[in-house]
């Protein structure tokens, strides 16, 4: 109940505001909300206060270092590891702050004195495998990942790892066989049954995966990722409503996770039911106001179908501003702002999506209007011919052909 306990803390820090201790627990607990703005404010006041305190420096090194602030994050680490040299947390953050700005080697060092200072702990041995694999040294890391379960049978990461480089040596009834065995070892976790149903989605095996990830859930009602993985598994053969069905036991167990609601929103738009779309992207957004993907797609259906087209214009260049180099939102925001006449804007944008997208005819036609709208007829001419060009049969292909019609008269 973190927004409570935030809640609770700012209660005492306003009849005490010189408690650092309730300072560096609010700074937690935003931390585990994903406020971490707010948590580097609160961990930078108490080191104000308390310069010397290592859990405060370590906790902002690991704010730093999820706002990928690598270099501050190393620093940062650095400063515990003067006071503590042995500091698991700080060595921690150090290794992943380097793994961020791509020095291997100094990584690679960390991750070593992790295990040095505490060889049981699995999480060094897992840190260090994941540097072996992207190294592609494949033996050193399946060494390391699998003293990372020997220590702790529950882990899935190091299991997951071992079981994609076996699939990438082509052994993926091996990587079966390495879960199936896991399954005893960790009394049937939940968890392992979802990763055999991966394995099995790669065979191409469609029915034993479905199979495989219901038993997951089977196991744990609140496995999120096998309904996730159902959802997909349903979407790809066209069972729509199973999938949504799926995508909404999703949202049960885990309410404020973004990705079901935007799935559910792509399968109904694919359906045509733009108004059922629209009421999930507004859910997502009503969770995450600044979510992208949601805001650009519900742009689209507000200028597409029926809405207010200002709305429309906010919400794509809300978008536009997460998501800048994104070409599908350039096309949105392009196309709005040619049904607002603002032709200019419109190709500025329309060119940079078709760009990135030039076998996409409905973006080819998008510009093409543009060009034609203002008067550049040439323009026009190519890029709706271009569009017609690519496929006969896209959604706009009727306006697209009227058009050029009209040019060549």
């Amino acid at each position: 109940k973190v927004s409570e306990a935030i809640s609770e803390f700012q209660k005492v820090l306003k009849d005490e505001p010189g408690r650092s201790d309730v300072r560096y627990f609010l700074a937690q607990a935003h931390m585990i909300a994903g406020d971490l703005q707010l948590s580097k404010n609160e961990l930078t006041e108490v080191l104000k206060v308390a310069p010397n305190s290592t859990d405060a420096r370590a906790s902002l090194a690991e704010v730093y270092f999820r706002l990928h602030s690598y270099d501050e994050a190393v620093s940062e680490a650095k400063k515990v590891i003067a006071i503590q040299p042995d500091n698991q947390k700080a060595k921690r953050v150090l290794g992943d702050a380097y793994v961020g700005k791509r020095d291997i080697n100094n990584a690679l060092s960390q991750y070593k004195e992790l295990i040095r200072i505490s060889p049981n702990d699995p999480l060094g041995h897992f840190r260090l495998g994941t540097i072996y694999r992207a190294q592609k040294k494949n033996t050193d890391a399946m060494s390391e990942f699998e003293k990372a379960i020997s220590l702790n049978p529950q882990l899935i990461q190091p299991l997951a790892h071992i079981m994609w480089i076996l699939i990438e040596q082509g052994g993926t009834d091996k990587a079966i066989e390495r879960a199936n065995k896991q399954l005893t070892a960790s009394q049937n976790n939940p968890l392992i049954y979802n990763l055999i149903g991966k394995a099995y989605l790669v065979k191409k095996d469609d029915k034993k995966a479905e199979e495989y990830f219901n038993k997951s859930i089977e196991m744990d009602k609140n496995t999120l990722a096998s309904y996730m993985d159902l959802g997909a598994l349903y979407a790809r053969s066209k069972t729509y409503d199973k999938a949504i069905a799926r995508f909404e036991e999703a949202i049960k167990v885990k309410p404020n996770y973004l990705q079901p609601y935007m799935l559910i929103g792509i399968l109904y738009d694919s359906q045509k039911n733009h108004d059922k779309a629209k009421e999930y992207y507004e859910k997502a957004l009503k969770i995450d106001p600044k979510f992208a993907p949601a805001a650009n797609n519900l742009a689209w259906i507000y200028a597409e179908h029926g809405g207010n087209i200002d709305i429309a214009l906010d919400l794509a260049q809300r978008a536009k501003e997460k998501l800048p180099e994104d070409p599908g939102v350039s096309d949105t925001l392009g196309w709005i702002y040619y049904k607002k006449g603002v032709y200019l804007k419109a190709i500025s944008l329309l060119k940079e999506s078709s760009e990135k997208l030039d076998n996409n005819p409905t973006v080819r036609y998008h510009l093409g209007m543009a060009y034609y709208k203002n008067g550049n007829k040439e323009l026009a001419r190519r890029e709706l011919d271009a569009a017609l060009n690519i496929n006969q049969k896209f959604d706009e292909m009727e306006e697209a052909k009227k058009a050029l019609a009209s040019l060549k008269r």
